[in-house]
């Protein structure tokens, strides 16, 4: 379950300093168990990402990070908020960084999706793995895929989408029949059945 997305567009830097932006904060018992950060700029992003819980701070990566232009970083560690314990991150620029916080209450993680996989489907993609070939699937269903297509037309055939998922095509259209599921990321029109960040620039992602 997606508990926090967005991208840091408030000033970054005052004074030379850099602020720290709350990405999360929990409400109750919470689980999280997928941050996702996307450099979505033309230059290398520098940041420190924490956790604050009450009074002590701890680094989720090394300290002032950095990720290339185009880059994603994903952390898969799984970890435990308690009510208004928060993730934090400071950036060294501005409208540069996305972000998807995945995980969700305490009590319902036996249904996190990461861990419940229906195995009868004709394939199951794991990982960010990155597609480029065929340009027609059907019936597949795919966790944290990555389409990377330069094609008239990329078609996808009751197929089901998991976790977070990429659809760029640059040489021509995206088609969905039937397709659901979602966080998708696509520079194409989703049809019905879908959900997330449609029609972005192809040279976003």
């Amino acid at each position: 379950m997606k508990l926090a997305s967005g991208k840091i567009t408030s000033p970054s830097t005052i004074k030379a300093f850099i602020n720290e932006h709350v990405l999360y904060r929990a409400e109750g018992e919470q689980y999280v168990n997928m941050i996702r950060l996307i450099n979505t700029s033309d230059n290398t992003v520098t940041f420190s990402l924490t956790v604050l819980y009450k009074e002590i701070q701890l680094r989720l990566l090394k300290n002032n990070y950095s990720l290339a232009a185009g880059d994603v970083k994903v952390i898969n560690d799984k970890f435990y908020l308690n009510d208004l314990e928060e993730i934090r991150c400071s950036v060294s620029l501005d409208n540069a960084l996305h972000y998807i916080i995945n995980g969700g209450n305490v009590a319902d993680q036996v249904n996190d999706p990461t861990v419940n996989v229906n195995v009868d489907q004709s394939s199951y993609a794991s990982g960010l793995t990155v597609f480029t070939s065929p340009d027609s699937f059907t019936g597949e269903t795919f966790f944290n895929a990555y389409f990377d297509y330069d094609t008239a037309d990329l078609e996808f055939n009751d197929c089901i989408f998991r976790g977070v998922c990429y659809i760029k095509n640059i040489g021509g259209t995206i088609t969905h029949t039937n397709s659901k599921g979602g966080l998708i990321f696509t520079n194409g029109d989703p049809g019905s059945g879908l959900h997330g960040y449609f029609g972005l620039d192809s040279s976003d992602f």
